[in-house]
C-alpha cells in the first residue's frame, strides 16, 4: 500500500514577455510610414508658392526645419531598421526556445 507517485516535472508558467521583440521588428517600419504620413501632412498644410514669380524663392523656413527633422527621423529609421528586426528576431527566438 505504500506506492510512490511518479513525480513531473513542470516548467515554470510565467513565460517571457514577447512584446519587446516584436516591437523591436515593427516599430522602425511603423516610425517610418508615420513620417511619410507628417511630410505628406506637412506639404499639404504649407504649400509650395505656385505663382512663377515666387517660384524659385524656396519654401518658408519653417517647412525647411520640418522637412529635415523628418528627414533624420526618416534615415535614422531606414538605417537602424535591419539591425533592430534582425536583435527582436533573435531575442523572439531565444525566447520562444526557453517557453519550449
Amino acid at each position: 500500500m505504500n506506492q510512490k507517485h511518479p513525480t513531473t516535472t513542470t516548467r515554470p508558467t510565467v513565460s517571457p514577455s514577447l512584446t519587446l521583440p516584436i516591437l523591436l521588428m515593427v516599430m522602425p517600419l511603423i516610425i517610418l510610414v508615420v513620417v511619410f504620413l507628417l511630410y505628406a501632412l506637412l506639404n499639404l498644410v504649407i504649400p509650395d508658392s505656385s505663382t512663377h514669380a515666387q517660384l524659385f524663392e524656396g519654401s518658408t523656413p519653417l517647412k525647411n526645419i520640418i522637412s529635415v527633422i523628418l528627414f533624420l527621423f526618416g534615415a535614422i529609421c531606414v538605417f537602424f531598421g535591419p539591425i533592430s528586426f534582425v536583435v527582436g528576431l533573435i531575442i523572439l527566438i531565444m525566447r520562444l526556445n526557453k517557453r519550449a
